[in-house]
């Protein structure tokens, strides 16, 4: 049977590949065998495929850890800003770390010193670095720590802030504490040092800003401490504080006597001449020298910045994380001014009583004068049992009849001298509802005359604001007639009712339907 076989379907024509598509196949034939015999020399060269699949891995966690970097950094800066900064708003924070200061110096019960401690984020541990020749054992509450480690004993925080309850123990000595940043290794706490157990002179130095930024912090601090020294900043330390010439800061200290505290000295980068002048002052002991920018001759503690923000000092065999120092302690500062919270003065010595507490008596300069009549209220009388005055101007005025009349709505009295001011609306009775007009009896001398007596009748009402006793009599207008007339009393007394009014009289001019009690004039 010739022919395609019947049920089979037609088979698609492929085109033949031309030459172009021959080059590519056979480029892409050879990179892929290049390919695999590369792979291959390099894994026989690594030492076969299970080392080489350990090398893969390593490269791609460390690539990962370099990309995420840069993130990771700024996390772990960010959390260290808080850590420094939550310690420097705290108001008890640096007292936790002098008192460990004091308790070890008084355990070493030697020629040791405290200089440096690093106090647990939890504030729940705290380790302490002393500085002699022959450190003597720990005895509790204290322990030795590492021997990698540069602080010498550790011990741990009650919860009152003490070490083992035995704060009260010990002996307060005079200490400046500076904040240097948090510790690297180890704790991971922050670390303080105490200006007062060191050489008189301090010199940042390193990588220009990152020394720049340091001074600059160390400088707030002191200026922020609440018994801190004199402080004196010279030009070039800050870009937005002018400061003064540090030549002419140098002749003045050199021209004071030395029986007051010696300050504080803050500079950048001095030359070879002013460096020896500082020198020379520090070893006196007529100033303490914080210097920025170069090292000065001498003892003295050097703090050496990186660029990354790391804070080296050989001496206190501190190595701590200082990136984010200056934006703690600017953000530390902005808080206590904002929440007007004060830092509070240090603890008193052990053998000296702490000062009693007094009430709290308000400064009589702030308060507001007292007005005229109205009586000075004394300080110390509690608020609960202070009775405010009456001012002059609320004081009711005395009656000229001896009965206290019911107020009406109305105008002022007229003919009130213009003396009292805004007062009279309150010392003057307004004049009575409108009435039916009655026979006019007074001239002007009797307008003049009850102008008078107003004028008595609110004297009387002060008199009785201040104290002062007012007449038992009423003030008689002076008039034409020897007897007094009920027309002469209108300006003080409610108007006397008409004989029969009637209803549609009394809607007219808004007066209660209900008949008036007929009182009787004196």
């Amino acid at each position: 049977m010739t022919g395609r076989d019947a049920g089979t379907a037609p088979l698609a024509a492929l085109p033949m590949p031309d030459r172009t598509s021959w080059f590519i196949l056979v480029g892409l034939l050879v990179a892929v065998v290049a390919l695999l015999w590369w792979c291959g020399r390099v894994v026989r060269r690594l030492g076969g495929p299970r080392r080489a699949l350990r090398r893969a891995r390593w490269e791609a966690r460390m690539t990962g850890r370099e990309v995420a970097r840069p993130w990771r950094v700024r996390r772990r800066d960010r959390r260290r800003a808080r850590t420094l900064a939550a310690f420097l708003a705290a108001p008890d924070a640096r007292d936790t770390a002098v008192d460990a200061l004091d308790r070890a110096e008084r355990d070493a019960a030697g020629p040791c010193r405290a200089v440096a401690a690093s106090l647990a984020p939890a504030r729940d541990r705290v380790h302490v670095l002393l500085a002699g020749r022959d450190v003597p054992a720990p005895r509790a509450p204290w322990s030795a720590t590492g021997a990698k480690e540069p602080w010498t004993w550790a011990a741990p925080l009650g919860k009152d802030g003490s070490v083992a309850d035995g704060l009260l123990e010990a002996e307060a000595g005079r200490r400046l504490p500076l904040v240097l940043g948090v510790d690297r290794h180890g704790t991971g706490g922050v670390v303080v040092a105490d200006w007062h157990a060191g050489p008189p002179v301090i010199a940042v130095e390193g990588d220009g800003p990152a020394a720049r930024s340091v001074l600059q912090a160390l400088t707030a601090q002191l200026g922020a401490l609440p018994e801190g020294p004199p402080l004196l900043v010279a030009g070039g330390v800050h870009a937005r504080f002018a400061g003064h010439p540090l030549p002419e800061l140098l002749d003045g200290l050199e021209a004071a006597d030395g029986d007051a505290e010696p300050p504080v000295l803050v500079c950048w980068a001095p030359d070879t001449a002013v460096a020896a002048r500082l020198c020379a002052l520090a070893e006196r002991g007529a100033v303490r020298v914080l210097v920025g920018g170069t090292a000065l001759p001498g003892h003295t503690w050097a703090l050496h910045a990186e660029a990354d923000g790391r804070l080296l000092s050989p001496e206190l065999g501190a190595d701590v994380e200082a990136a984010g120092l200056s934006r703690a302690v600017a953000r530390a500062l902005r808080t206590t001014a904002r929440d007007g919270h004060r830092t509070p003065p240090p603890r008193p010595p052990a053998d000296r009583p702490a000062p009693a507490r007094t009430a709290a008596v308000p400064d009589t300069d702030a308060l507001p004068a007292p007005r005229d009549g109205a009586a000075p209220v004394p300080s110390g009388t509690p608020d609960r049992d202070r009775t405010p005055p009456i001012p002059s101007e609320l004081a009711e005025p005395a009656p000229a009849s001896g009965r206290v009349p019911e107020p009406v709505v109305g105008e002022p009295v007229p003919g009130v001298s213009a003396a009292h001011g805004g007062s009279a609306a309150d010392l003057m009775e307004p004049e009575p509802a409108p009435h039916p007009p009655a026979p006019d009896t007074a001239d002007t001398a009797d307008t003049a005359d009850a102008a008078d007596a107003a004028k008595a009748t609110s004297g009387a009402g002060a008199g009785k604001a201040t104290g002062i006793t007012a007449p038992a009599s009423p003030i008689s207008p002076t008039s034409k007639a020897t007897t007094p007339t009920p027309a002469d009393f209108d300006d003080f007394a409610e108007p006397a009712p008409d004989p029969s009014p009637t209803p549609a009289d009394r809607r007219a001019r808004g007066v209660s339907a209900q008949p008036e009690r007929n009182e009787r004039h004196p």
